[in-house]
């Protein structure tokens, strides 16, 4: 079955409106877009005038990589959700850290390990407050600048191939911490760790990696 293609015309991409083209769905107005389905090619030079946009979510599409310049002219996203997307490539557009974004979703899906790259940005650090990126296939490690991000309330990076050591310091309003099932996080957390001491958090999944607990335990973590 042949793909769906984006609509041409900047007109047509941001009346607000919904398309269907054989099994893919698209839902358009000023301040979403978000499809559904096997939709090709890269995105029309007129996407970019969608300038109210705050909600892109595009998945299980054969959309080609993203413009890196992208999120120059969509400055205005605050939640993107990439999910099951084969084509689009392991690298995010590097305008995306221009963003004051809230909501990072890359769900199974390759993808470069992009936390340092975020963390380091001064507009991302105030404004982002939930990252997912599990089952990415993310390599190396959880870099400890994370805790520059100080509106962060979630941080779920399960199904991964993360490696220790865990950062020297979280994101301090940090409330969700999953990081299942990622084997080469290995060792023994000390229960005066960061991790360990972090008093906003409430659920923290460590099960199916290769960390262990401290004798006293670590809070409200699970570990096996």
């Amino acid at each position: 079955m042949c793909g769906a293609h984006f609509p041409e015309r900047a007109s047509d991409i941001s009346r607000g409106n919904w398309w269907s083209h054989g099994d893919a769905e698209l839902a358009v107005s000023p301040t979403l877009f978000e499809t559904n389905g096997p939709t090709a090619g890269a995105l029309p030079s007129s996407f970019i005038s969608l300038t109210s946009l705050s909600t892109l979510h595009l998945e299980s599409t054969a959309i080609s990589a993203l413009p890196d310049s992208l999120f120059s002219s969509l400055n205005k996203v605050a939640t993107l959700t990439l999910v099951r997307n084969t084509q689009m490539g392991a690298a995010l557009p590097s305008s995306l850290s221009g963003l004051s974004l809230q909501n990072l979703v890359v769900n199974n899906q390759p993808l470069d390990n992009p936390l340092q790259t975020l963390a380091s940005s001064a507009s991302l650090q105030p404004s982002m407050k939930l990252i997912d990126l599990s089952s990415t296939s993310l390599n190396g490690t959880i870099p400890s600048t994370i805790s520059a991000f100080s509106a962060l309330t979630e941080l779920h990076l399960d199904d991964n191939n993360l490696s220790a050591p865990l950062p020297s310091a979280f994101p301090p309003g940090l409330q969700a911490l999953t990081l299942t099932n990622n084997t080469g996080l290995a060792g023994s957390v000390a229960q005066s760790s960061a991790l360990c001491t972090l008093a906003a958090l409430k659920d923290c999944d460590l099960r199916g990696s290769g960390l262990t607990s401290p004798s006293g335990g670590c809070g409200v973590c699970q570990f096996k």
